[in-house]
């Protein structure tokens, strides 16, 4: 996410989409290691605590990804109204 920013040359709007992308990517990453580790190998819960922690992680991760991809749908919709299809 982020790449047409880059190509429209739009650099610093670039530089939101990505940090936003590799922090919700890094959340659905650990929540999921988070939810795993208090689960033993029959599926069942061992930890709770971890459990839900990482559920919660998960959950952010998600909300992030869903509002960078809000963004870059908004920014999309931008370009095609535009007449020089530019974000300015």
């Amino acid at each position: 996410m982020g790449a047409h920013s880059f190509y429209l040359g739009q650099h610093r709007r670039a530089g939101v989409h990505i940090p936003l992308a590799i922090l919700s990517f890094g959340l659905l990453l650990v929540g999921a290691l988070n939810a795993g580790a208090g689960v033993n190998e029959y599926g069942q819960v061992i930890n709770s605590d971890a459990v839900s922690t990482g559920g919660a992680q998960v959950m952010g991760g998600q909300v992030v990804l869903a509002a960078n991809s809000v963004y870059s749908f908004v920014e999309l919709i931008h370009i095609l109204i535009n007449k020089d299809r530019s974000l300015s």
